[in-house]
């Protein structure tokens, strides 16, 4: 059984080929939310066993995303996506709990291996 994707970023060119891509791949529970409050919605329905949140987005940025996902369940496999890696952003991926970061551009193949771990 294939795991369930949820990718959050507000680059909606980059994350519906992502996804795409993940479908092409066998990855059908693909799915994409293009700013954190769709995100955490799409969460609650589905439950995905790994997400991957960009963050830096308007409203909610990904660190904000996170938490809120924490809250719905503790365990949930969060990555990080970062374009632009600052010392805040490095600071505010020390104060929470997940899996790994990503530093675009990332290809398919980082997550697919992510995915099989």
């Amino acid at each position: 059984m294939t795991k369930s994707v949820l990718m959050i970023d507000d680059e909606e060119d980059f994350v519906e080929m992502m996804i795409r891509l993940l479908q092409n791949k066998g990855y059908e529970n693909a799915q994409y939310a293009t700013n954190g409050k769709l995100g955490i919605n799409l969460y609650k329905q589905f439950s995905h066993d790994v997400v991957f949140i960009d963050s830096q987005m308007p409203y909610l940025d990904g660190f904000q995303v996170a938490k809120e996902l924490y809250i719905i369940n503790p365990q949930v496999n969060i990555y990080i996506i970062s374009g632009s890696p600052t010392i805040e952003t490095t600071a505010k991926i020390k104060n929470i709990q997940i899996k790994g970061t990503l530093l675009k551009p990332i290809k398919v193949e980082q997550i697919i291996d992510i995915l099989n771990q």
